[in-house]
C-alpha cells in the first residue's frame, strides 16, 4: 500500500521536473540569444559612435525620460549628450529621484531647485530601485514631474518611456496624472511579452540554475506580472487605454523587428527587440513605428538608435540646431548576465 500511494507523487515530481526543464531552458535559451545581441550592438558602437549621423537638435519643450526594468543608470548617455551637443538646450541634464533633483544619475550631485537654470530642456527619471514595478514607479514619477514643474514651470512636458517606463507612464495617467503634452513609448511591452511570463514561472518555481544564469531574482517578480503577457496587472492597464491616450496630447509606439524574439504565439520565436514581439507593443488606434535593419534595433539599444532618434526629432517637434564637435566614443556598460542591467 505504501508503495502505490507513492507513484502518484513520483509521477508528480517528475512532471514538476519535466516542466521546471522546460521553463528553465526556454529562459536560458532566450537569455543567451539577448546577450549574444547586445554584444552585437555592442560591438557595432564601436566602430560608430551612436547619433554621431544625426544632426543636433534645439527643442521647444522640456523632455522627461523615464526607464524601464533594470535599465543601467547611463543607459541614456548617448541621447543625452545628443540632446546637449547644440548648446541650445541647457548646459547639462539633471536626473530626478524620489522628488529630488541631482546632477548625475547615481544621485550622488544634489542641485538646489533655485539654481537649476530655467532654459534647461533634458531631464531623466531615477526610480527608487532598477526593479521597482510601476505600481512603485508611477507614484514617483508624479513626484518627479513636480519637481521639473518647479524649475520650468508649469506648461505640459514631452516623456519618453522606455521599456516598463511606458507601462509606468500609462500607469501614472491612469491614476489620473497630467502635465504630459506629447508622449513616446519606447520598446515597451504594452499588451506583456513572453519574457515576462518565462521569467514570472522561473521565478515562481524557483528554477534556481536559469534565474542564476538570467541574473533574475525574487525582488524581480512583481515586475514580472506587469510584463507577462495576459497577465492581471498588464491587461487590467490595457483594458483603460483609451482614458490614459486622452491625458495626453499625442502618442506615438515605436519598436523594432530585427532579432529572435520569444513569441507567445503558435512559433517560439518570431522577429523582435529581444524582449518585446511587434504585434504585442501595439494599442488600440495608436500611432505605431516598427523599425527595421539596424544592430541598435535590440532592445537594450533602443535609446541611441539613429532611427529611434528620427522618430523623436518628427513626433517631438525639435528643430535642427548648430553644429558642434564630433561626439567621441562613450564607455560600455559590461552585463555579466542577460538580464542583470538592460
Amino acid at each position: 500500500m505504501k508503495i502505490a500511494s507513492s507513484l502518484p507523487n513520483l509521477a508528480l515530481r517528475r512532471a514538476r521536473t519535466d516542466e521546471d526543464t522546460r521553463i528553465g531552458t526556454e529562459l536560458v535559451t532566450a537569455g543567451t540569444l539577448y546577450q549574444a545581441n547586445t554584444e552585437r550592438a555592442q560591438s557595432f558602437e564601436k566602430m560608430v559612435v551612436p547619433l554621431r549621423d544625426q544632426p543636433n537638435v534645439v527643442m521647444d519643450r522640456p523632455l522627461l525620460i523615464s526607464p524601464g526594468w533594470n535599465t543601467d543608470l547611463h543607459k541614456f548617455d548617448h541621447l543625452t549628450r545628443k540632446l546637449l551637443a547644440s548648446g541650445e538646450n541647457g548646459d547639462y541634464a539633471v536626473y530626478l529621484k524620489e522628488g529630488a533633483a541631482y546632477r548625475d544619475p547615481e544621485a550622488t550631485r544634489p542641485l538646489d531647485l533655485a539654481q537649476i537654470p530655467k532654459n534647461i530642456k533634458v531631464f531623466v527619471n531615477i526610480w527608487d530601485q532598477l526593479n521597482s514595478p510601476p505600481s512603485v514607479t508611477a507614484p514617483q514619477l508624479r513626484s518627479n514631474l513636480g519637481v521639473l514643474q518647479s524649475v520650468v514651470g508649469p506648461e505640459k512636458v514631452d516623456v519618453l518611456a522606455y521599456s516598463m517606463g511606458g507601462l509606468a507612464t500609462r500607469n501614472y495617467l491612469d491614476q489620473g496624472g497630467g502635465g504630459i503634452r506629447n508622449l513616446m513609448i519606447l520598446g515597451t511591452p504594452n499588451q506583456g511579452s513572453q519574457f515576462g511570463i518565462l521569467a514570472g514561472e522561473a521565478l515562481d518555481r524557483n528554477i534556481t540554475w536559469a534565474l542564476d544564469y538570467c541574473g533574475l531574482k525574487p525582488s524581480d517578480r512583481p515586475a514580472m506580472y506587469w510584463t507577462a503577457a495576459n497577465s492581471f496587472e498588464n491587461q487590467d492597464l490595457a483594458s483603460r487605454w483609451d482614458q490614459q491616450r486622452a491625458a495626453v496630447d499625442a502618442v506615438r509606439i515605436v519598436g523594432s523587428r530585427e532579432e529572435a524574439t520569444p513569441s507567445v504565439g503558435e512559433n517560439p520565436y518570431v522577429k523582435g527587440d529581444g524582449i518585446v514581439e511587434p504585434d504585442l507593443l501595439t494599442m488600440p488606434s495608436a500611432d505605431v513605428r516598427v523599425l527595421e535593419g539596424h544592430p541598435f534595433y535590440h532592445h537594450g539599444a533602443l535609446p541611441h538608435a539613429s532611427g529611434v532618434y528620427a522618430e523623436m526629432r518628427d513626433f517631438f517637434g525639435w528643430r535642427e540646431g548648430a553644429s558642434t564637435l564630433d561626439l567621441p566614443p562613450l564607455p560600455q556598460p559590461h552585463f555579466d548576465t542577460p538580464y542583470g542591467k538592460m
